[in-house]
């Protein structure tokens, strides 16, 4: 089966909250707080570009 959407809330270290989703495997993001994405980035850089759809609470087991 395959996932059309998916979405999650992503708060970084500095307090900015943003709007992760992704449709059909394109991922978009929105800063919910102002119109920088440059904290994302920066979140993506220190986590190794790891999306935060399957990242820390999201990160689940193997296969699931």
């Amino acid at each position: 089966m395959q996932t059309v959407h998916e979405y999650t809330l992503l708060q970084t270290p500095f307090g900015e909250l943003y709007f992760v989703l992704a449709i059909f495997g394109l991922e978009l993001v929105i800063n919910m707080g102002g119109a920088e994405i440059t904290g994302y980035q920066e979140w993506l850089e220190a986590t190794g570009g790891a999306s935060p759809l399957y990242h820390g609470k999201n990160a689940g087991p193997i296969g699931s």
